[in-house]
This record gives structure tokens, sequence and C-alpha cells, in this order.
């Protein structure tokens, strides 16, 4: 008890049977795979627990000077407090925890026995939110990420996220996360298509291409091919690449999808989330409020 955890996934990950939602799995351990070492008759001593000062980590009501100028967002068993110009609602799905944040398990022991016991006496815990900053989701990320997933390396890189950034359609993923995706499906098209092919993958949706489809077909006949299994090729090629274009214009899947991520109050969304929490609240730092208007959900 009390031992420091590197990442999230410890608690996300580490039991196939955690059930997001807060239901009870069946892992390893007693309560749910989140709190693998949790059990709910202890509630009480978990609440015996205290930082380093000696004061509890956390209280289920905020002061009243706290509150004061603060606007509030009533959860389902956690009422946030925060900043009435910067303050956000997150879905759960959305949020990332901080890279390389530690988590002490004593404080999340605490704050969860507190949640579920101040829940158990008719009230919510009361809870100032903290800063948060975002990102609007484009190809490069769901490139990064479905290439990471391709490789099995998504859990180790990703920490926190259940699942890689999607187009919405898996061929499309399978495309663009496969890097010998082209050479192995083509395999029999000539050396120069292949070349080409490889070279201009995803050359309608990364930005720094500024080619279109017309130019891609230009480009194609320049190859001067005579076969006509490359001109096949080619052809289905061609229509992953305005697929994926499409997508992107039309936001399918993640594109344009809005993530937050956490900078401080980890252990406070993390827990949140653990115990039934359908959503968090921020504070978005004041040049993403500008930035990124209309992406959010403004309490």
């Amino acid at each position: 008890m009390g031992k420091y955890i590197k990442s999230s996934k410890e608690f996300f990950i580490v039991n196939e049977n955690y059930d997001y939602d807060g239901g009870e799995g069946e892992g390893e351990g007693e309560g749910e795979g989140f709190f693998r070492n949790y059990n709910e008759d202890y509630n009480e001593d978990y609440l015996d627990y205290n930082d380093e000062y000696g004061k509890p980590f956390f209280t289920a009501k905020l002061s009243e000077d706290d509150k004061r100028h603060n606007v509030k967002e009533v959860g389902k068993n956690i009422t946030w407090y925060g900043d009435p110009n910067q303050m956000i609602i997150v879905p759960k799905e959305s949020v990332e925890y901080m890279s390389g944040n530690q988590f002490n398990t004593k404080k999340l022991f605490f704050l969860r026995a507190l949640i579920e016991t101040t829940a158990y006496e008719g009230g919510n815990v009361e809870i100032e939110c903290d800063y948060a900053a975002c990102v609007v989701l484009d190809i490069q990320d769901i490139l990064e990420e479905q290439t990471a997933y391709y490789n099995d390396e998504f859990m180790e890189i990703y920490d926190g996220k259940e699942s890689p950034a999607s187009t919405g359609d898996e061929d499309l993923d399978s495309y663009i996360g496969n890097e010998d995706y082209i050479d192995d499906t083509y395999s029999d098209a000539s050396d120069d298509v292949l070349e080409f092919m490889n070279e201009h993958k995803l050359a309608l949706t990364l930005t720094y291409n500024n080619l279109t489809r017309e130019d891609l077909v230009e480009k194609y006949k320049a190859l001067s091919t005579e076969d006509e299994d490359d001109d096949s090729y080619f052809q289905e090629y061609l229509e992953y690449e305005t697929n994926i274009l499409e997508a992107k214009n039309n936001k399918d899947g993640d594109f344009g999808k809005l993530n937050v991520q956490i900078r401080n109050g980890n252990h406070r969304a993390l827990t949140a989330i653990a115990t039934g929490e359908d959503f968090i609240c921020v504070n978005l730092v004041k040049e993403d409020i500008i930035k990124y208007k209309g992406y959010y959900n403004k309490v």
C-alpha cells in the first residue's frame, strides 16, 4: 500500500475483466480490476490514509471560499467546481492522462473510499477542477496511433487509452497502420509502381503534401507503365487514398475529435472514471478556450 505506480495502464489494462463503467471484474484479487488490491470492506481504513503532511488527501466538501466564484456540474457521485470562464465537460473516453505521471495508490484508494462512502450516505463528493489542455485529432494522430497498434506498441506508448484513434473504417485503419501494407498487398506490381504508391501514401490527407487526386493520376501516368495489373493496383490504391480524404472531410471516426490531456488532477480524473462517472470536468487552459472554441462543451 502506498506504492507509486508509473501509469494508469496498471489499472486500466492489467485486468482484462475490468469493466470500464465501474462494474465488478472477475480477475485476480478482490474487487474490480481497476483496483486489484482494493477491498470494499475496508473503506474506513482507506480513509485513514494521509498525505506527507499528515492531512487527508481530499475532503468530501469544499470550503465556501473555494466554491464562491466557481460554477458547478453535478455527476453521479461527484460535484465538480471550476472557473466559470474555463470549466468544460469531458466525456470519459476523451480523457488522456499526463504522460509519465506517477499515481500514488494511497491517494487513489483514499479518494475511491471517500466517493463510495459519501455516495452510500446519499451525498456527492465535491471536487475542484484542475487544468488540462486539448488537441483535435487529425490524420497524423491516427497514423501514429494505428502504426503503434499494428506494431503491438500501442498500450506501451499511449498510456491509459483503450484503443487507437480511427478513421471509422477497419480496412482504412489497416491500410494506414501497416507500414508494409502496399508491399504485401501489391507484391506483384512493378517496382516503379510500388515505389510510387509507398512514396505517396496518405498524399491526399497529410497537409504538407498539398496534392490532389488529379495530381496523383498525372504522376502515375508519367511512370509510363503498360502493365494492366499495375493500373488495377493503382486504382485500388487511389480508392484508399480518396476514401481516407473523404473520412477526414466528413469527420468520420476520430477525425476532428477533441481529446483532453490532464495536466494536474490525474488522480481525481482516474478515480472518478473508475467509480462510474461518465464524464469529468476540467479547467481548460485559456489559450485552448480560444483556439478550440466550438469543439468542447462549456459548463
